[in-house]
């Protein structure tokens, strides 16, 4: 009996097989386009099966006048409930062509929107925002991807503040055809709170006292799952470890409605070696290599060691962080090291010892440093030590959509710093140092770079100035055009010797022709200077980006509008490696 049935099976198969044929199924929609002509296709059968190999005209007949229909419903979730469709239906041999014209007619308008959370006053004002502005309002058009994010919107701030059993006991869409208006009606049951319970971390590289300082609430506190995921993110951030899961066990609440939390943690590699290569027509080649010490002990201290190679700079730097009491945003550092720099004609050779404390304040970074540095400044004709003290603090705020390549950004910092007779120093200054940078997106290939920089020094004796507390202008990341720090002030025999104060500006646009590649177009100026009335030094020039796996490589060529002296071939060209911000 089962042989005989799969024989007729298998039959009928053939014989449907046989009745088909290759054919050919073009599909054209007008009256729509965008969004709403993306889920007309999703919705049409003969758009979705035009591609299947055996085809019956019966089917595809079928398939074609149900399309009306299918059409009418696709248009809906954009608030047209009236769509009419003009269908037709061509064959040629074995070629079928489908066409739609779709007259959308007029869209249904919110009417009303009534929202409600039935609760106590403190628990509505969670809501009062999301209510105040809803995105589906009365007089625009009824949307119901807006509807339901709407809802979505609703139940995951329920869900955010512990209300983990919240539901909607009306949710309520009522849409008129006759009138076009549409009537929409809410009302939020969100239940009992629930509360943070005891929180178990699953780790053995640090103390459990110190990891708990990381945590931004206390068992009994209102649940709260965006704390859970700030606690998710720092704990990841730290860089202790190399996968960090955190838990709320709905399941194993207790009758005071405390959930359990559980962190469990795996460590990171202890120690991590960095190696780097690199070529800017600043600085020429240049080799970095570090080490850094994850965690030295179960307290999380770190450690790292730095070293810089190239041919206008050598530096060596040692710097141990001792985390504070709240880790994730404060830590205490201790850092020494040499740096030998060439600044134009002048060279500089310091040893530093400091600590620093090093704090986030809303968006911003802030640092208060103490150094102590050694340095003997080389000039052309004099070579001089200065011992110092040197108190300062700066400020750091970056803001962007990429780091990598920033469409949408900017960056602010600030730093003062200075030192004095009353310090033990030998020489006297107060200096101020600001830098913006902004990049704004202009459509979707274009984007326009600015960057402002400017600072001022403070000072009795000009000419004790330590070489690294003076300004040099000119170079890749200062006013192309120009070889690097050729801008400053200089001695009766020409030799740039540095100046007190410094002002840079600059404006690029930028075109992406290409995925990794854009062209870009620019204007620079600025100086640096002991006299507030020198003249600034401008330049303008072109370049090429290209978007390589380890940063945006800039090839530019600049020239220089009034240069000091003119360059042999007229421009300069510059090539430099690194982030916009």
């Amino acid at each position: 009996m089962r042989g005989a049935l799969t024989i007729l099976l298998l039959s009928l198969c053939g014989l449907v097989h046989a009745a088909g044929q290759a054919v050919e199924i073009s599909v054209e929609v007008s009256g729509v386009e965008d969004a709403q002509r993306e889920n007309v296709l999703a919705f049409l059968d003969i758009y979705q099966y035009r591609d299947k190999e055996v085809l019956t005209e019966a089917m595809i007949r079928r398939m074609h006048a149900n399309a009306p229909e299918q059409i009418r419903r696709a248009l809906m979730p954009f608030g047209f409930y009236r769509a009419e469709v003009e269908a037709g239906l061509r064959r040629a041999g074995d070629t079928w062509q489908a066409s739609y014209v779709i007259r959308p007619g007029p869209p249904v308008r919110v009417q009303s929107v009534d929202v409600r959370v039935h609760a106590d006053a403190a628990t509505r004002e969670l809501f009062a925002d999301l209510i105040a502005e809803p995105p589906v309002s009365p007089g625009e058009v009824l949307r119901h991807e807006e509807y339901e994010g709407f809802k979505n919107a609703l139940m995951n701030r329920a869900t955010q503040h512990g209300y983990l059993d919240a539901q909607f006991s009306v949710s309520r869409l009522e849409v008129n055809t006759d009138t076009l208006n549409a009537n929409i009606e809410l009302v939020l049951q969100p239940g009992p709170r629930f509360y943070f319970g005891e929180v178990v971390i699953e780790q053995d590289i640090l103390d459990d006292d110190f990891l708990r300082r990381y945590l931004e609430f206390r068992p009994g506190d209102p649940l709260d799952f965006d704390k859970l995921l700030d606690l998710q993110y720092a704990l990841a951030d730290s860089e202790y470890f190399s996968v960090v899961q955190v838990e709320a066990l709905r399941e194993q609440a207790d009758e005071d409605r405390r959930v359990p939390i559980r962190v469990h943690a795996e460590p990171n590699e202890r120690t991590r070696y960095t190696a780097g290569i690199g070529y800017g027509t600043d600085t020429g080649p240049r080799i970095s290599l570090g080490m850094q010490r994850r965690y030295v002990n179960r307290r999380g201290h770190r450690l790292g060691v730095q070293t810089q190679f190239s041919e206008i700079e050598t530096a060596f730097s040692i710097r141990y962080a001792i985390p504070l009491e709240d880790p994730a945003d404060e830590y205490f550092q201790l850092f020494a090291g040499t740096i030998r720099e060439e600044l134009a004609d002048t060279e500089s050779n310091r040893t530093v010892l400091g600590a620093s404390r090093v704090r986030t304040l809303g968006d911003w970074e802030q640092t208060l440093y103490l150094r102590a540095e050694r340095e003997d400044s080389v000039l052309p004709e004099e070579t001089f030590r200065t011992e110092s003290l040197i108190p300062g603090a700066s400020w750091l705020k970056t803001e962007a959509d990429s780091l990598f390549y920033t469409r949408d950004g900017y960056k602010l910092y600030f730093d003062l710093h200075g030192s004095g007779k009353a310090l033990g120093s030998r020489t006297e200054y107060l200096q101020l140092h600001v830098q913006a940078k902004r990049i704004l997106p202009l459509g979707e290939r274009w984007r326009l770079l600015l960057r402002a920089e400017a600072a001022t020094t403070l000072l009795g004796d000009t000419s004790r100035l330590p070489v690294s507390q003076r300004f040099f202008a000119g170079g890749d990341y200062s006013v192309r055009g120009y070889d690097y720090n050729s801008l400053a002030p200089r001695d009766e025999e020409g030799r740039v010797i540095g100046g007190q104060y410094f002002a840079t500006g600059s404006a690029e646009i930028e075109y992406r022709f290409a995925n990794n590649w854009a062209v870009a177009g620019f204007v620079d100026a600025g100086n640096a200077m002991n006299d507030l009335d020198a003249e600034l030094r401008r330049a303008y020039g072109v370049g090429v980006r290209w978007l390589s796996p380890v940063g945006v490589v800039r090839f530019d060529v600049a020239k220089p509008v009034n240069p000091i002296v003119e360059p042999a071939i007229g421009v300069e060209i510059h090539i430099s490696v690194g982030p916009d911000l």
